[in-house]
């Protein structure tokens, strides 16, 4: 949603003859559309163990807690691992890299899947983003998804004390075969 837009002037510019047909999906999906041969390269916010896939790291992400600022008194912060557990939580479904390394993070608290409040399981980062602004609750968001609401103050992050997740981005391709 963000990186590919992003460079994607840029990759015209330099391969002008060449055409890109983007696909959208979890990192556990396009992993298995790399085995199934259906596409060729992908992008990915978290990595799974199969020797028939390559992955090349591309890059690193912060993940944070965000909320909108008409959801919470604008003076506060930060969230407990206790009071975490207690708001309202949007999140991405399984199978994404996203919710892979919140979940990840978690593990290295008291905290568990079970113990969060759960709202929303949600199929994409924009979902999710608009779930946010909507007030639907707090939500672990990529903080590169959310610049632009951070910047015009729709949206707000809060601190988790003990909890700081970040995440790799990978290029993946199957193993042993060249690109075209």
């Amino acid at each position: 949603t963000c990186l590919i837009p992003a460079v994607l002037g840029r990759f015209q510019a330099e391969c002008p003859r060449v055409r890109l047909e983007v696909s959208q999906g979890d990192s556990r999906s396009v992993v298995q559309q790399l085995v199934a041969e259906e596409i060729e390269l992908g992008f990915i916010g978290g990595r799974y163990e199969d020797d028939r896939v390559h992955f090349e790291e591309m890059g690193m992400d912060t993940i944070v807690c965000a909320v909108s600022r008409n959801r919470i008194d604008a003076t506060k912060k930060s969230l407990s691992q206790a009071e975490l557990c207690k708001v309202p939580l949007v999140v991405r479904e399984q199978g994404s890299g996203t919710q892979k390394a919140v979940y990840e993070a978690l593990a290295k608290t008291w905290i568990n899947r079970e113990s969060l409040r759960i709202v929303a399981v949600l199929g994409s980062s924009e979902a999710v983003k608009r779930a946010l602004l909507e007030g639907a609750g707090y939500a672990f968001v990529s903080s590169m998804s959310i610049g632009e609401e951070l910047a015009a103050g729709s949206l707000t992050t809060v601190r988790v004390p003990g909890l700081t997740i970040t995440r790799k981005f990978y290029a993946v391709h199957r193993s042993g075969r060249e690109l075209s």
